[in-house]
């Protein structure tokens, strides 16, 4: 079995502040909650699997946005009454999307968004003219998606030990400043 070993800089303070930086200026500009580029980066730079990574990056979104809420406010970018009705759907989706997550294993947790932020690129890359099309070729597009991933797998199975070797993270102990 190959080990993969996650580096302790990546677990040092100012890593996580450039992470968190970096992360911040592109949920800024794009307007994502970030979790599309953090959980990634959270599974495969600091080890966390799927599920820890997802809860971890909701409890930095609170504090996190809401200097982006002020600035697209000063700016005139935000129509508050849509925001708040939406917000209230929001409090209620995510409470049960988190029980949802407890369902899950954190590989299929980490398929699950994996999939979903495959639909989401494909219908925005797609635009909203056409609106029924598009929604269709976003979800070719996960279709295709999960066929490669079927695929790799189905691969991986036909494989022999040697030529196929399984991989273990190992992470490095945390270091918390708290």
């Amino acid at each position: 079995m190959e080990s993969i070993v996650i580096h302790p800089i990546f677990a040092h303070p100012a890593s996580l502040i450039a992470i968190g930086a970096i992360v911040g200026l592109y949920s800024g500009f794009f307007g994502l909650g970030g979790g599309t580029i953090m959980i990634p980066i959270m599974i495969f730079l600091l080890g966390l699997d799927a599920k820890m990574a997802i809860g971890t990056s909701l409890a930095i979104m609170v504090p996190a946005l809401i200097p982006g809420v002020i600035g697209h406010y000063q700016a005139g970018h935000i129509q508050l009454h849509k925001a708040v009705w939406i917000a209230l759907g929001m409090v209620t989706g995510t409470y049960f999307g988190a029980r949802l997550l407890e369902r899950m294993t954190p590989d299929t947790a980490r398929l699950a968004f994996g999939f979903v932020v495959v639909g989401v690129a494909a219908f925005t890359a797609f635009g909203k003219e056409h609106l029924l099309r598009n929604i269709f070729m976003a979800l070719v597009v996960v279709a295709v998606a999960v066929g490669l991933y079927l695929g790799a797998q189905w691969y991986d199975r036909t494989q022999t030990p040697s030529a196929a070797p399984e991989v273990h993270v190992q992470r490095l102990p945390d270091q918390d400043i708290f």
